[in-house]
């Protein structure tokens, strides 16, 4: 009981600092955005320090697997979770009357991504998975009075309820030929199933359903309508949040479930991930050239990038998983740096437009620069970690001969660079549009020259973020 307890233990936190901020509200009508900041970091430290030192790894209830691999998510969703409230802490309509409730709901979604990083049956994978995106509909349409904001939590709920519909679809499936729930169960069939020579179609019908409800999640083409209208109109904290928290869980999913699913004995699923990964990357970047919105080129870009890690799990090797947690960790940090840029431009502009960050580097030289080393990184340009993790999902593809889909990436990567880039010429060629107000921002500073810290870092000496990826991956079952 003590062990399950000590396991437990970040969950516990997570929850019980949630239920507290929710009566926060309530009973703090002072200093309330202090108090909640103050009981949300205190909640995620102990949650760290739990995640980081728990005891030599076990389960719990036979469905959440305790282990190094689902530490590694843990540790990315609890910082995700801290610099989302540092990007959050100057804005009035979250962090105001609100606060508590803000803080609690971001809570609540990383509690999700925790369970999902430990998920090994189809029940907790539900129950994550909803407990990441329920409160994530509510911070979408945060702004009252904001008909966006509005707007695009009404099309978020929809799509989730839909894809939630495909999602159990496809579990029922699986569940009715395998007897089973746990994904351990579903592999023991998969695997026999092929000794057997069975039939295994009803079990493939079942994962396509779940992968395509997951693909809904993740935004990959052709699910990824809903990502530009709902990422422009919600908050622009709760937009950072949207790209991190949500992908961090489901990818964790795909790697320890769909992960046994990619082999030769089940060739089927190969082309399947080949054509999710062309088609999510060439979506994503060619509308991304014709957006004048910020927050909608880099919901585009979000959609591109989820095609790019893709590339590693349609690799089915060591390689591919190794680089798919690698550049998960590295779209993490540059996605918090890219937003954290967005908010101190329309904060002090008014806008979001790409107009409202011409003329940045004038009016905001370090800021500029920051924006131009974390495109950099998005692009895979050397010596940051985005250039790591497309290298090791690339170098994976050609491990396995696949060399036109990396032909295709590299052709995808040049076709960002042009995107990213027309950022940058906004930036430092063109001249200031309207008057610049708000005052200092260090929270969002913070936040900002953090990632971008361990982007550089971790670029310059690879063989740190290669072994620490490394030590984590060897629990995944394979």
């Amino acid at each position: 009981m003590r062990d399950w307890l000590l396991l437990a233990l970040p969950e516990l936190t997570l929850s019980a600092a949630a239920l507290l901020l929710l009566l926060l509200d309530v009973w703090a009508e002072k200093r309330l955005k202090a108090a909640a900041l103050a009981v949300a970091f205190v909640a995620l430290v102990v949650a760290l320090v739990t995640v980081l030192t728990p005891p030599a790894g076990g389960r719990s209830f036979g469905m959440l697997s305790h282990d190094d691999f689902s530490v590694f998510f843990k540790v990315l969703a609890i910082l995700s979770a801290g610099l989302i409230l540092l990007l959050s802490e100057k804005d009035s309509a979250l962090m105001g009357k609100g606060a508590g409730t803000f803080a609690a709901l971001v809570l609540l979604s990383t509690l999700g991504v925790l369970f999902l990083s430990s998920a090994e049956d189809l029940i907790i994978l539900f129950v994550g998975l909803e407990l990441t995106t329920l409160p994530l509909f509510i911070l979408a349409g945060y702004l009252k009075s904001d008909a966006r904001s509005s707007e695009s939590a009404v099309k978020f709920l929809l799509v989730g309820a839909f894809s939630t519909g495909l999602m159990v679809f496809g579990m029922s499936y699986l569940y009715g030929i395998t007897g089973s729930t746990s994904f351990h169960s579903l592999r023991s069939w998969l695997d026999q199933s092929v000794q057997s020579g069975a039939d295994r179609t009803l079990f493939t019908v079942g994962a396509l359903f779940l992968l395509a409800g997951l693909g809904f999640k993740m935004s990959l083409a052709p699910f990824h309508q809903w990502t530009p209208d709902v990422y422009q109109g919600a908050p622009t904290p709760v937009t950072a949040f949207f790209s991190i928290s949500r992908d961090a869980g489901v990818i964790a999913v795909l790697l320890r479930l769909f992960g046994a699913f990619v082999n030769p004995s089940l060739i089927q699923f190969v082309p399947l991930f080949w054509i999710l990964a062309v088609l999510t990357m060439t979506v994503g970047n060619i509308t991304a050239l014709r957006q004048d919105n910020l927050k909608r080129l880099l919901a585009y870009s979000s959609i591109a990038h989820a095609g790019t890690i893709f590339i590693g799990l349609a690799a089915g090797s060591e390689t591919g998983r190794q680089g798919v947690m690698l550049y998960t960790f590295a779209y993490t940090l540059m996605s918090i740096g890219a937003f954290a840029v967005v908010i101190r431009v329309s904060r002090a502009k008014g806008s979001d437009d790409l107009s409202a960050i011409q003329g940045l580097a004038k009016e905001d030289f370090p800021m500029a620069v920051l924006m131009v080393f974390i495109l950099m990184s998005l692009a895979g340009i050397p010596p940051f970690l985005g250039f790591l993790g497309k290298f090791y999902v690339f170098m994976a593809a050609v491990e396995q001969r696949m060399f036109w889909l990396v032909g295709i990436a590299l052709i995808n990567s040049l076709i960002a660079v042009y995107y990213y880039f027309r950022i940058v010429h906004r930036m430092f060629f063109m001249e200031p549009v309207g008057s610049r107000s708000g005052g200092r921002q260090i929270s969002v500073n913070l936040a900002a020259y953090a990632s971008l810290a361990v982007l550089l870092l971790f670029g310059i000496f690879p063989q740190a973020a290669l072994a620490w990826i490394g030590d984590h991956f060897r629990f995944l079952p394979f």
